[in-house]
């Protein structure tokens, strides 16, 4: 897949450790093990927008990631319900940090 990376979209993603302390139910991250073996193709699952204002979580296919991976290149894999809001979109690519990610899945 290839970029530009002037395409890369700007995005105020959620911290995942500080909305998993203020989340009304019981969950986990991944822990560091898992992130430190993320892997190109795989997808991560990030939220973005203010809770009850278009807040919404999605996933993003890693298409680059750093070393140590503090920081990854990724597109947006599904729809988006609140493009309006935050201005994302499928297709997008965005960078996340390690401390952006809810979930991991291939």
């Amino acid at each position: 897949m290839s970029f530009d990376p002037a395409d890369i979209k700007p995005a105020d993603l959620h911290d995942a450790k500080f909305e998993l302390r203020n989340a009304p139910y019981p969950s986990s991250l991944p822990n560091d093990a898992a992130l430190d073996a993320l892997e190109v193709g795989q997808c991560v699952k990030v939220g973005v927008g203010e809770h009850g204002n278009g807040s919404e979580a999605f996933w993003v296919e890693l298409v680059a990631i750093s070393p140590l991976q503090i920081q990854m290149l990724g597109v947006i894999v599904n729809q988006l319900k609140h493009t309006a809001k935050h201005n994302l979109a499928a297709g997008d690519f965005i960078v996340v940090q390690r401390d952006n990610v809810f979930a991991i899945t291939d």
